[in-house]
Formats: structure tokens, C-alpha cells, sequence
């Protein structure tokens, strides 16, 4: 067997580590208040949803406190495509999330959020049900 060789087999057997590894789950705090007519929602059902076409959609959801304040913690999927022989990038960023509120006697707050916006504290207004 010449060293050329050796070589191969040497780089074949370290490929499934470097397939292994994988980018961490990422973590991304999301607090606010859920408001209507100015006064707190108290039991009001926040959802936050990520769904762009990648691998791991995640969501979190939670319910607003007896001043409505709610307080979230939304987990992504950091790997960037674009790798180099099985070198992953872990610094991607969802570019935005979809925001639901919910509350029996109001209507649905449904938005969708840049998600540089999350590290700032949400004021969430609600409006009567129609």
C-alpha cells in the first residue's frame, strides 16, 4: 500500500466525525405585555412560531400573567448552509417569526416579527372581538 493511500483510508475513517458534529440549539428570550383599551390581559395564549423550510421548526408558547406580562423562550437551529466538506457554520439567524395572542372576547393578534425585534420587551394590543 503506497502513503496515497494511506492517506485515503485515513480521511475516509475521520468523515463520519466530522458528519457528526452538529450546531447547538440556539435560544432567543421573547417577554412583553398583552394589552386592550391599555389595561393588562391576564390568561391571554402567546405563541411564537418559526417555520421557515429548514430541518427544525421550533416554537414556544406561554400565557400572559394577572398583568399581562408573558415571558418566552424560543429554540432554533443555528447550522448555515454552505459548508465545506462536512464543515457546518453555526451563525445562522431566522430573519422572522409569525406572532400569535389569543383571548376569548378579543380578536387574534397575529404578526409577524423581524426577529432582531425579540430582545426588545412586546406590547401586544388586543381589540374586541367582532
Amino acid at each position: 500500500m503506497n502513503r496515497y493511500s494511506l492517506w485515503f483510508l485515513l480521511a475516509l475513517t475521520a468523515l463520519p466525525v466530522a458528519a457528526a458534529d452538529q450546531c447547538p440549539v440556539v435560544t432567543q428570550a421573547v417577554s412583553g405585555q398583552v394589552q386592550a383599551n391599555g389595561q393588562p390581559v391576564a390568561g391571554a395564549t402567546v405563541e411564537i412560531h418559526w417555520n421557515e423550510n429548514r430541518a427544525t421548526n421550533l416554537s414556544a408558547s406561554g400565557v400572559s400573567d394577572e398583568n399581562g406580562h408573558f415571558e418566552l423562550t424560543l429554540g432554533y437551529d443555528s447550522q448555515s448552509s454552505g459548508g465545506v466538506f462536512g464543515k457546518k457554520k453555526c451563525t445562522y439567524k431566522p430573519k422572522s417569526v409569525q406572532l400569535l395572542v389569543q383571548h376569548e372576547g378579543h380578536a387574534a393578534h397575529v404578526g409577524v416579527l423581524p426577529f432582531k425585534n425579540l430582545g426588545k420587551p412586546l406590547v401586544v394590543e388586543l381589540s374586541p372581538a367582532p
